[in-house]
């Protein structure tokens, strides 16, 4: 079984970050570990954060205390997780979903072939585009 590792950088996504992480925990795959990074939300994003993840160990939450952005909160978040070269990162955003509880198993068949290294996904804008 791949382990993933889902890396979730925030920033005032109260509106969508129950829709995130239930996205994540209706998988039905249990190999991940997620890693959800807020970069000093004036919202109620951690609240909301911490209740839906409470006694669930596969999250973890981290807040920062500095302005650090997208890209060094999803750096800094990898580093946290203490990734093996097994690992297969995933960034999903805190306004982002999975779109069914599949996802994870579907890219866990793709990466039970040995030559795949890497690969990248794609987006529907909601609530424009219909699901496939």
């Amino acid at each position: 079984m791949t382990p993933f590792k889902i890396i979730t950088p925030m920033y005032n996504v109260e509106q969508w970050i129950e829709t995130t992480i239930q996205s994540v925990k209706n998988q039905n795959y249990e190999n991940f570990q997620c890693i959800l990074v807020d970069d000093i939300s004036t919202d109620k994003t951690v609240e909301m954060a911490k209740t839906l993840i409470e006694g669930d160990k596969r999250f973890k939450l981290g807040q920062n205390t500095e302005k650090k952005f997208a890209l060094r909160n999803i750096a800094e978040a990898i580093e946290i997780s203490k990734p093996s070269s097994d690992d297969v990162i995933i960034n999903l955003d805190g306004d982002d979903w999975f779109p069914n509880s599949n996802v994870l198993s579907y890219l866990n068949k793709v990466y039970e072939n040995k030559d795949v290294w890497m690969t990248y996904g794609n987006h529907m804008n909601w609530p424009d585009d219909e699901p496939p």
